[in-house]
């Protein structure tokens, strides 16, 4: 069952990336703008997830509020670098970069939080194997260029490996349910707060619809995406659902080529095949 929902997630976020990057490209608003134009859908989950699931504000303890107060500092601070680095970089050109977060919170995990969610060390070896796997194919050796943004991405990656340490201690602490119901509502409220300071909501009505549309699309894989990803961490942990989440990684570029058409390498097929007999193993062993 796992592997059908890392499957599904990550068909989502394969979907999710050229949409969101498509309307990236459209439009100069500010980040935090473009960001909770896609978190007002988000909201609306919640609001599902209130009338499916109750609320238990009995865990709503310190150290748990502490914990989404960060995560949610942590991404106001990423989202910005984040934003710039896809409007001046290709998606394949980043690649082999983006797996580069996966390292750290693998080796921590397994290291120093092993106590949350035990693994097999065949497992963890398996993954940090498929992570370099995965950087070695969609490495540039020839042409060796380093990508303009180079040091925003490693910014970018340090943060995403905190954020992801964070997320994985406070679901520990409540669940994947409650972290998705107190999250996405604070970072929507802090977002529009910095919005309506800067008086920036009167350009909502100058941008085109294919603009909305892309967002739209975008936000509801995404927030898709992001319910199961938070499950597979509550489930398997996150050395774990790092692997899962490779089942489907070549799905990125085939959308990206179908949506903003940016074609892929022949390699990536074989990267594919070897990375996903990887994650198959390494579940087995877990």
């Amino acid at each position: 069952m796992g592997i059908l929902w890392g499957i599904i997630g990550t068909l989502l976020g394969s979907i999710s990336a050229p949409f969101w990057k498509k309307s990236l490209n459209m439009t100069e608003i500010s980040n935090y703008l473009f960001t909770t134009i896609g978190n007002l859908f988000n909201v609306l989950v919640v609001i599902v997830f209130l009338f499916l699931w109750f609320y238990n504000i009995e865990k709503l303890t310190w150290t748990f509020v502490l914990l989404i107060c960060l995560a949610t500092v942590i991404f106001l601070i990423k989202v910005p670098i984040m934003q710039n680095i896809y409007k001046k970089e290709k998606i394949s050109a980043l690649m082999p970069y983006e797996n580069l977060n996966k390292i750290i919170t693998v080796i921590i995990s397994f290291l120093f939080l092993s106590k949350l969610n035990p693994v097999s060390s065949n497992t963890f070896y398996i993954t940090l194997i498929a992570i370099w796997v995965i950087i070695g194919f969609t490495v540039d050796w020839k042409n060796m260029v380093m990508p303009k943004s180079f040091r925003n991405i490693t910014i970018r990656q340090w943060l995403q490996s905190i954020h992801t340490l964070i997320v994985w201690i406070a679901i520990g602490i409540t669940s994947d349910k409650m972290y998705f119901m107190s999250y996405v509502p604070l970072i929507t409220i802090v977002m529009m707060l910095v919005i309506m300071k800067n008086k920036e909501l009167k350009v909502l009505s100058t941008l085109p619809k294919s603009f909305y549309k892309n967002r739209i699309a975008a936000s509801i894989t995404w927030s898709s995406w992001f319910i199961i990803w938070l499950f597979l961490i509550s489930k398997y942990g996150i050395i774990v659902s790092t692997l899962l989440s490779f089942i489907g990684m070549g799905m990125t570029m085939v959308f990206s080529f179908f949506i903003i058409w940016e074609k892929p390498a022949k390699k990536d097929i074989l990267l594919t095949v070897i990375v996903s007999s990887l994650v198959g193993l390494g579940f087995f062993l877990k």
